[in-house]
């Protein structure tokens, strides 16, 4: 999903160059790497990377990181903007994105609910999976932090309060609504 997202704005860029100048991937992954602000993402990016249980690593993407960071990246930092500022392309990009990531929450949402369903170990996997995303929450928390401040040099963004209560409660409530046993859809 993700690399697919990716590969769809560098083309684009690729496409923009002409008309507004330099869409340098490089210089982005540069601001990636370098910049200050980027670093709560970059941790976040490489802890979870370095997982081993995959299990973990599914739910802390899924449960814990798409919901605040990856919403806020994707819908407040590009769709909305792009859309108020006249940008008609990418929201076509990131709309295909968001429908990504709505399947991929919905199955994330399944494979909880068979786990803390099952008769056996129903109970001991809520307490792990309780337990993780506990953990991946509190570094998803400072990674949005960083990345909602640059909401406020956006023109037309949402300011960085009102982003941050948007895509945390959509994530709460998923969380709780998995502990809980219903689905959210």
């Amino acid at each position: 999903m993700i690399q697919r997202q990716a590969q769809d704005l560098v083309v684009y860029a690729m496409d923009l160059e002409p008309a507004i100048g330099e869409c340098s991937t490089e210089a982005a992954k540069q601001r990636f790497l370098d910049d200050e602000s980027w670093q709560p993402v970059r941790a976040l990016v490489e802890h979870v990377h370095a997982v081993v249980d995959w299990n973990e690593r599914v739910l802390a993407a899924n449960l814990c990181i798409e919901p605040l960071v990856g919403n806020l990246l994707r819908r407040e930092l590009l769709l909305i903007p792009a859309s108020a500022n006249g940008d008609s392309v990418t929201p076509v990009i990131i709309g295909a994105a968001q429908r990504e990531w709505h399947w991929v929450r919905d199955w994330t949402a399944e494979l909880v609910r068979f786990c803390v369903e099952d008769e056996e170990f129903g109970e001991h996997n809520r307490e792990t999976i309780a337990g993780w995303a506990e953990k991946w929450n509190a570094e998803a928390e400072t990674a949005a932090e960083a990345v909602a401040s640059k909401l406020e040099r956006i023109p037309h963004a949402r300011a960085a309060a009102e982003a941050l209560q948007q895509v945390r409660a959509e994530r709460d409530e998923l969380q709780s609504a998995l502990q809980r046993q219903e689905v959210a859809a």
